[in-house]
């Protein structure tokens, strides 16, 4: 497992040598001199194992004894491995595969959202001061409850603010057409749109990989100096946000 681990390091660096043409050769004389490496603790403890196992089991037939001992760590590594290779191409096709939109829908804080609304709606609060002011009351108190309990998923709850803020009239001295075009027109302001494109530009480029060749052509150019990665990344952060 020793050398397992070793191999394992150096393919590892190996890769990201060649993906981005950085020179990682102090990173392999680390890793070659790592102290799970030189360590002589464990060579100790095998031979004295070895040795037990040679003397106790195979009655000092040394030779049949290491190679029965070799031929069975063998088939347990090419198990194990051919194990993990499995989980994580099962893990890697789970991951690539579009996850459908469930809702949670809990019945019990929905019902009571609502009767607290109708409740207020039919009781209005008179000490608030004004019929859209009580009617804004008995809003919030629907909302607070689904928020809090999450009766539905929490955008979807957002989305009923506007729904009941022209269905209860709460904009005073203005018709539904009036408000309707003023709540639906601030939901859809310039503000709005630039923070829209900014995950439209995040999603494509994390779908097709592009986020991941900028980094990798990024760090190639930028050296192995924290400050240069950092005005590299910088720089790219920049280049993009112009597109906002």
């Amino acid at each position: 497992y020793r050398e397992l681990n070793r191999e394992g390091f150096l393919k590892v660096i190996k890769k990201f040598q060649k993906v981005s043409s950085v020179d990682c050769s102090e990173l392999v004389d680390e890793v070659n001199t790592a102290y799970f490496v030189t360590s002589t603790i464990l060579d100790s403890l095998l031979a004295t194992t070895e040795t037990l196992y040679v003397t106790r089991v195979w009655s000092g037939d040394r030779t049949g004894a290491l190679d029965y001992l070799n031929h069975d760590l063998k088939n347990v590594v090419v198990f194990r491995r051919n194990l993990m290779w499995k989980d994580i191409i099962v893990n890697t096709a789970s991951q690539s595969q579009p996850k459908a939109v469930t809702w949670t829908v809990k019945p019990i804080p929905l019902v009571v959202a609502s009767l607290a609304m109708l409740f207020l709606l039919v009781f209005p609060a008179k000490f608030i001061g004004g019929p859209e002011a009580e009617r804004c009351f008995a809003m919030l108190a629907f909302l607070v409850v689904m928020w809090v309990f999450e009766a539905v998923p929490l955008y979807v709850t957002s989305l009923t603010i506007p729904f009941f803020t022209i269905v209860l009239s709460l904009i005073p001295n203005e018709d539904a057409t009036d408000t309707t075009s003023k709540i639906l027109g601030s939901m859809m302001g310039h503000v709005i749109f630039m923070i829209l494109g900014g995950f439209s530009i995040a999603a494509s480029l994390s779908k097709f990989k592009l986020d991941h060749a900028m980094a990798t052509f990024v760090i190639s150019k930028s050296g192995t100096k924290p400050a240069n990665v950092g005005l590299a990344v910088m720089m790219v952060g920049a280049f993009l946000s112009m597109f906002l």
